[in-house]
């Protein structure tokens, strides 16, 4: 699957929960640490880290929108 995929495929889940979709996310698929490092890793896919260094916004694309999407969505405040 590409990464737009994956993204696309999780946020789905994430919308259609009724509970079991996101005890799957997160017990088996690692959603906290797999968005973590998504968008926190030097390495990340989102290349957030990358772009903030070279003084510039993360690139305009679907990826990032659904990376955006899954972290507010996941996410509560102080995490």
């Amino acid at each position: 699957m590409s990464l737009r995929e994956v993204l696309f495929t999780a946020y789905t889940l994430v919308l259609e929960d009724e509970g079991k979709n996101m005890i799957q996310l997160q017990q088996y698929g690692k959603i906290h640490d797999w968005i973590r490092e998504f968008w926190f890793d030097p390495r990340g896919s989102s290349l957030a880290i990358y772009c903030t260094r070279t003084g510039d916004w993360p690139f305009n694309r679907t990826e990032t929108a659904l990376g955006m999407w899954l972290l507010w969505l996941l996410f509560k405040k102080g995490e």
